[in-house]
């Protein structure tokens, strides 16, 4: 693909996975942030942050709308290796940080159980589950469920004074 084709096939794919060579997960598309789309801005989500990489445009593969994807020709490890440095934060930035921390748990990550949210056509459900939580982008089978769902996010859990975090899923 040529990247002027990549430019235009990425005006229009906000939300989709980004992939590494490996075919692994490396996080979710956001924008394009600069006027001449030398860059791609992806959101790398870690257990209970996210934080925003710049990559440049050279590192897309392709893009592929029929299934929401875009592949990068480096593997996962390798921006894993050398992080791409955010920006400097702004106030504005700190603060929302702040408040988002203040609802999440700081504990050790070593939980053992988290909560699922779990979107279908037939309504909303909250379900317990053991083990760490799945990573953002990922893929998911839920037992008495229909079909595979995509971890939308991770985030605080929707119950009052519960400190587990919370899967959303969507149905695939």
């Amino acid at each position: 693909m040529e990247l002027g084709e990549i430019r235009e096939l990425l005006a229009a794919a906000q939300g989709y996975a980004v992939l590494g060579r490996d075919r692994k997960p490396v996080g979710i598309f956001i924008e394009l942030p600069d006027g001449d789309g030398e860059q791609i801005a992806i959101r790398r989500d870690g257990v209970l942050v996210w934080r925003r990489a710049l990559l440049p445009l050279a590192t897309v593969a392709s893009v592929l709308p029929e299934r929401r994807v875009i592949l990068l020709n480096v593997a996962r490890r390798a921006l894993d290796e050398e992080p791409v440095a955010p920006p400097e934060p702004s106030q504005d930035d700190l603060a929302w940080r702040e408040r988002i921390e203040s609802y999440v748990s700081s504990g050790n990550g070593e939980s053992n159980e988290h909560l699922r949210f779990i979107s279908s056509p037939s309504g909303y459900k909250l379900v317990e589950a053991k083990g760490r939580p799945p990573s953002a982008g990922s893929t998911v089978v839920v037992p008495e469920q229909d079909g595979s769902f995509r971890v939308m996010k991770l985030g605080p859990s929707p119950l009052p004074h519960d400190d587990r975090v919370c899967a959303y899923l969507a149905p695939n």
